[in-house]
């Protein structure tokens, strides 16, 4: 990287910040940023969870339904739990990044 003129910057879709977070997720978001930071990239933390309170609902509201329909399944692992931190990551500018980083 150090022969390049321009530095490529780098979108980090994650639910906790890794810049400051060093025990979420066991530290798996802080060091695999700072990995990537250490290659010589430019790490831009881009949030994927909202923390309002119409996504709190919208989240239990879908946990339920989940439930009626699959039972006794895993939420946080399923397509309905997936498609909402996409959503509130799409309502964000993500064109100013070169590339989108979702760890896990």
């Amino acid at each position: 990287m150090a022969n390049n003129k321009q530095q490529m910057t780098i979108g980090y879709l994650s639910p906790t910040n890794p810049f400051t977070d060093r025990k979420g997720w066991s530290g798996t978001y802080f060091s695999t940023r700072q990995a990537i930071e250490d290659v010589g990239f430019k790490i831009e933390w881009v949030p994927s969870e909202e923390t309002g309170t119409f996504f709190k609902i919208e989240h239990r509201v879908l946990k339920m339904v989940h439930c009626l329909i699959y039972g006794r399944g895993i939420f946080d692992n399923s397509t309905m739990s997936s498609k909402l931190p996409v959503r509130y990551a799409n309502k964000q500018n993500l064109d100013k990044y070169d590339l989108i980083f979702v760890p896990g």
